[in-house]
């Protein structure tokens, strides 16, 4: 169990480690075209102030992943919501909702599990301020088929992916495992023993197109959303990635994000 823990760990901290890397083959991503995007600042007990990125899914409520604000059970001591790329208005937060069965738990050998979180917001965002809207949900799986263009989107910059083969994937994290359990000190053959079925389930994986390669891991929590027939849609968050070589010079193809169809149901039980 502690191994896994640990594997999920390091995946965790690589993921977190890299928002400064090197942008390849991004496109800027221009004030005003996704007035959906907020970005979250955190303050921790230590002072550190971290940035990460959400959507906006109604006036009041914010979707993101869990363990931005809550990262082993301590949650940040501040955290304030910017919407708007031109107004950049600061809201604060007057309440966090994490999945109840949030955890970096054993089975979990691709980043947190249940990795998903509302933010609501302290007063309702105006929304005929200029640059800030909401982002639709989800209703069916029509959107998740493989090779599907996606964009994930991160605070600066918008990277166009695809969907994965989800089986391919989960080899690609099985092996990934391995080498941090290695790295880490443990038998790699504790991965063996993990379920991957239920490792990847409510989990989205994303790749770069073939031929196409970036050393950019994304933010926490980036919105990852189809855009078609002039309608957007976010069918996904980031959530971690790594490489097979897993140093920091890696090129890595596939992404990891939170499924946000898989948590509809609790996303609108419980959004404001």
């Amino acid at each position: 169990m502690v191994g896994a823990q640990l594997i999920s760990v390091a995946v965790l901290l690589l993921a977190r480690s890299v928002t400064s890397q090197q942008q390849l083959n991004t496109e800027e991503a221009e004030p005003g075209n996704f007035p959906f995007r907020v970005r979250l600042t955190t303050t921790w007990s230590q002072g550190h102030e971290l940035w990460f990125t959400g959507s906006l899914i109604s006036p009041r409520t914010v979707l993101t992943v869990a363990n931005i604000v809550d990262y082993f059970g301590t949650r940040p001591r501040g955290l304030v919501v910017t919407v708007g790329d031109e107004t950049k208005r600061r809201i604060k937060v007057s309440r966090i909702i994490a999945h109840e069965e949030y955890r970096y738990g054993a089975r979990d050998f691709a980043g947190p599990f249940n990795n998903v979180a509302l933010l609501i917001l302290a007063k309702k965002v105006d929304l005929e301020m200029n640059g800030v809207g909401v982002i639709a949900l989800p209703t069916d799986r029509t959107l998740y088929k493989e090779g599907t263009t996606v964009t994930t989107l991160v605070y600066g910059a918008a990277d166009e992916q695809e969907i994965s083969d989800q089986a391919e994937c989960a080899e690609h994290w099985k092996r990934v495992g391995k080498i941090i359990a290695a790295e880490w000190g443990f038998s790699p053959s504790i991965v063996d023993d993990m379920d991957i079925e239920a490792g990847m389930r409510g989990r989205l994986c994303t790749q770069m197109p073939p031929h196409r390669q970036r050393s950019r891991y994304g933010n926490p929590g980036s919105p990852v959303f189809v855009s078609e027939n002039g309608s957007v849609t976010q069918i996904a968050m980031f959530s971690g990635n790594a490489p097979e070589d897993t140093g920091f010079d890696w090129v890595t193809d596939q992404d990891v994000n939170v499924d946000v169809l898989f948590y509809l149901d609790w996303i609108k039980k419980n959004m404001v």
